[in-house]
């Protein structure tokens, strides 16, 4: 009889939610729910020789546990109160005992995702999306970080379970620098009526990319190896370069993005280095001697070595950064000819190869090796450290896909491409310094096509010939006179190149006279007769490397 009495009782307290006994016990509303990370968890005291417990939310029955701790994050998806009760019962004494508790909880889940917030693209986000253009952030977001899964509250009416896997895939494949993600059928899921999880995120590529063209083996199944096998990079021709413009008295050196009023954001790889610093954040580095933070501690120190003094303007810091890279990174034209040859340039192929990232520049120092991608990365941190504006724009060129950047000097916004930075001769088996694509506007590269960029698209010319003087005299040639007066700087201060640009006016008068414009470098070669030779590499018609090298025979 006594058993049946208790079965009835648990009948009764289940399912009608009566009691026979019953202790009110009112606590603080918000004493015994207490989220942890994205859980939501009620908690009480054991009531003694109870055995389990039931759960209701606003008077339905919710779940049965056996411990003192539940999980109730399913059912708090609206910021509103919610009646919470626990109920159970014991055998005391040889009588059924039923304890309740209730509360009142004052539900801020949306809330507590707003608390929750996350750095990208320069701005900050926090984990309630409330629109698309939020969405696809998140989205990008979760890839740059390597994310597996992540919950966020679903605020926005164009966002739903149906739509949510094809909305998902088209952000994937449209992040700007790379996908990254393997294939998957589903890459969301719905957890409650606002909360949902992406998930299924598995990653092509490392975590560190310092993989390079000279190290990869044959155990990287890219073929690259064996493609690569007796080739050779070009050389950089150092002779034919300028050098850096050093201030008179150098200084050690601080950088303006280490001020006090940057935004600080945590960093693990260098694609997140690389947004970060771009949008003019300070990095932090949670892992102690992460590749990331050696790569912009290297970075750094070229600074230091380069821009030896905050006394230079942002002109000269952003013409030495360009001069460094395009002196000292060769361009990895193995890597670029086994992709055209192939037809492939996946991230799977090839994404983990150090010359499409900050790695390539910035981690094996003795193998600097880059492609457009990695050497405008590199162009935009090294500014950004100095506290210069630049950016790095994603498009096409005359030979494709390609990247470059723009940089701000002054309250004008300029081109910068390193890539093409670099003339080629000695059938491209040398590299040398080039400033004809140093501060150009749109206009002056018709070959460059945007698909991706930040911020003000309208760029003009700084004309660097024009601007750039050797002892008072202009590099922007407009009468021979001028061109002699610069043809006698290279053997009187023993320098072995110049760039000069000459003015459409005067070629046209040069060429009524000569056949070529070689043969006008010829007659005024100056200098044969003590063993140098005079000679010029055409950058375009009127831009020209006039070089100057010596020869043992005699003229």
């Amino acid at each position: 009889m006594k058993k049946f009495f208790i079965v009835l009782c648990c009948f009764v307290i289940v399912f009608c939610g009566g009691y026979l006994t019953q202790y009110f016990i009112n606590k603080n509303s918000q004493s015994n729910v207490n989220a942890e990370g994205d859980r939501y968890y009620l908690s009480w005291e054991a009531y003694p020789e109870a055995e389990e417990y039931n759960i209701y939310i606003d008077g339905k029955f919710a779940k049965t546990v056996t411990t003192t701790k539940a999980d109730i994050t399913e059912y708090l998806v609206d910021d509103k109160s919610y009646s919470v009760a626990i109920k159970t019962f014991s055998v005391e004494n040889g009588e059924v005992v039923v304890y309740s508790e209730d509360y009142n909880y004052e539900a801020k889940t949306c809330s507590d995702f707003k608390r929750k917030t996350f750095f990208m693209n320069g701005q900050i986000y926090d984990y309630n999306i409330e629109s698309l253009q939020e969405y696809e952030i998140f989205v990008w977001y979760n890839i740059l970080y390597r994310s597996n899964t992540a919950k966020f509250y679903n605020s926005c009416s164009k966002l739903n379970i149906g739509n949510i896997q094809r909305i998902t895939y088209d952000y994937i494949v449209s992040y700007p620098e790379y996908d990254g993600v393997q294939s998957k059928s589903q890459y969301a899921a719905k957890l409650s009526d606002k909360i949902y999880m992406l998930k299924n995120f598995e990653y092509y590529l490392p975590q560190d990319f310092t993989l390079s063209t000279a190290n990869c083996t044959n155990n990287d199944n890219s073929g690259l190896f064996n493609y690569k096998l007796g080739k050779t990079q070009a050389e950089k021709a150092t002779s034919y370069n300028l050098p850096y413009e050093q201030a008179v008295v150098s200084s050690i050196r601080t950088f303006p993005i280490d001020s006090g009023d940057k935004q600080r954001v945590k960093v693990y790889n260098t694609e997140q280095l690389f947004m970060v610093v771009q949008y003019g954040a300070c990095p932090v580095f949670p892992e102690s001697g992460s590749v990331a933070e050696q790569v912009y501690n290297n970075a750094k120190e070229i600074l230091r070595e380069i821009n030896n003094s905050n006394s230079l303007t942002d002109y000269q810091k952003a013409l030495n950064i360009y001069r460094y890279i395009c002196m000292n990174v060769k361009y990895d034209n193995i890597l670029f000819d086994y992709m055209a040859l192939i037809n492939n340039s996946s991230v799977m192929t090839f994404g983990k190869f150090s010359p499409f990232y900050l790695e390539g520049v910035f981690y094996d120092m003795d193998n600097q090796v880059a492609v457009c991608d990695g050497l405008s990365k590199a162009f935009a941190l090294m500014c950004r450290i100095e506290g210069i504006e630049a950016t790095k724009v994603n498009g096409t060129a005359s030979d494709g896909n390609h990247a470059w950047n723009k940089v701000k000097i002054g309250s004008n916004y300029h081109i910068v491409d390193t890539t093409w930075g670099t003339v080629s001769f000695d059938g491209g088996n040398k590299e040398a310094l080039s400033h004809k694509y140093f501060l150009v506007g749109e206009s002056d590269i018709p070959t460059h096509r945007a698909t991706y960029q930040i911020g003000n698209q309208h760029t003009i010319n700084y004309e660097y010939y024009k601007n750039t003087y050797i002892d008072g005299i202009s590099t922007y040639v407009t009468t021979r006179e001028q061109f002699i007066a610069l043809r006698d700087k290279i053997f009187s201060e023993n320098r072995s190149c110049m760039e000069v640009e000459f003015s459409e006016t005067f070629v046209s008068l040069i060429l009524l006279e000569y056949k070529t414009m070689n043969d006008f470098f010829a007659a005024n070669k100056y200098g044969v007769n003590n063993g140098y030779i005079l000679s010029s590499l055409p950058l375009s018609s009127t831009v020209y490397l006039i070089q100057t090298y010596y020869t043992n025979v005699n003229v």
